[in-house]
């Protein structure tokens, strides 16, 4: 515990800038900070209810150029199995759509955007790219942006070693502005999926529904499935072998 994974800030950071540590994705610090809004354009515009859901509170806060603070506030509740796993520097770990904020250094981000967070490039745009496989492929709030679901599944099975790790963090129907035709985004691609764990939909006629377990299951053996306190699904899935 307390070992040093490396500074959150890429270059050139402020005096204040914290180490990422595991004690510090454990202080009260961390905690306090991640409970703190960032006012930012087209906040007014949403309705008011809305402001105050978990999902809403957890991504828009202060700091939020500290590297994967607001993906690591999502799973918070998942930090003491999470943090073995995602920062390990002996195994090979992909951050699947991680370049607006990557889970951590040790990382490998794939994206489709040419630059991270601090504007460097991101060398690998698929999963094919990258050589060799890899022990765990992470990705959070990137699966519902992608309509070949079972396309990246089998990306993601063929990448991953036996015995990897597929982690998701992804928006759960439950939140009524990330389902599809509701939320829009006019710098990355609109939501296609809403995504749940009961075979059909709780709503009726819900655009996009699918069961994310179930979809998963075609690939992979799940481990653990979840909704989590941001209006999400937590899903740990396991590759044979």
């Amino acid at each position: 515990m307390g070992k040093k994974i490396k500074s959150v800030f890429a270059s050139g950071p402020p005096t204040h800038a914290t180490p990422v540590t595991e004690t510090f994705l454990r202080s009260s610090e961390y905690s306090e900070m991640m409970s703190k809004h960032l006012p930012y354009d087209g906040v007014y515009d949403l309705h008011e209810a809305q402001n105050e859901t978990a999902n809403f509170r957890y991504r828009h806060f202060d700091c939020r150029d500290r590297l994967g603070i607001f993906r690591w506030r999502g799973i918070q509740q998942h930090l003491e199995e999470l943090l073995p796993m995602l920062t390990d520097p002996q195994k090979k770990i992909v951050d699947f759509g991680g370049a607006a904020s990557s889970v951590g250094f040790n990382s490998i981000i794939v994206d489709q955007l040419s630059e991270d967070a601090f504007g460097n490039p991101v060398r690998y745009h698929g999963l094919s790219e990258i050589q060799g496989e890899v022990d765990v492929i992470f990705s959070s709030h990137t699966l519902e942006h992608i309509p070949d679901l079972d396309g990246v599944l089998k990306e993601i099975t063929d990448k991953l070693k036996p015995g990897g790790l597929l982690i998701l963090h992804i928006p759960s129907f439950s939140c009524e502005r990330w389902r599809p035709g509701i939320h829009t985004n006019t710098k990355y691609n609109d939501h296609v999926w809403a995504f749940g764990l009961e075979q059909s939909s709780p709503i009726p006629n819900l655009k996009g529904y699918c069961d994310i377990g179930m979809k998963v299951a075609d690939y992979l053996q799940i481990k653990q499935a979840e909704y989590c306190g941001d209006d999400s699904i937590y899903l740990v899935a396991q590759k044979e072998g």
